[in-house]
């Protein structure tokens, strides 16, 4: 499901396997991904614009890892998004409007 897929990379990200700008531009692929994947616009909008973000962050000179504050913010950013996702989900099942 889109949404565990969502919150396995929160789960990630809590335990700060990102802390590195390659990781970072990985982790900016995975969400680029996800957002092809996602049930509505409003979710893929937002994972495109934070991939943006993270390429922009990866890309700073000196670059500098994200703080614990910043990355517990994201994660929880993932989650929300996985909320999201999930009632979409659910009211696309049920014949509702997306």
């Amino acid at each position: 499901m889109f949404s565990d897929r969502l919150r396995n990379l929160a789960r990630d990200v809590r335990i700060q396997r990102h802390q590195h700008s390659t990781a970072q531009r990985v982790l900016a692929d995975q969400l680029d991904y996800l957002a092809s994947m996602a049930p509505c616009a409003t979710v893929a909008d937002r994972l495109r614009e934070t991939a943006a973000g993270l390429r922009t962050l990866a890309d700073m000179d000196p670059w500098e890892a994200m703080t614990p504050i910043e990355l517990q913010q994201f994660a929880d950013f993932l989650e929300l998004a996985a909320g999201t996702a999930e009632r979409s989900e659910r009211r696309s099942a049920a014949g509702g409007a997306a």
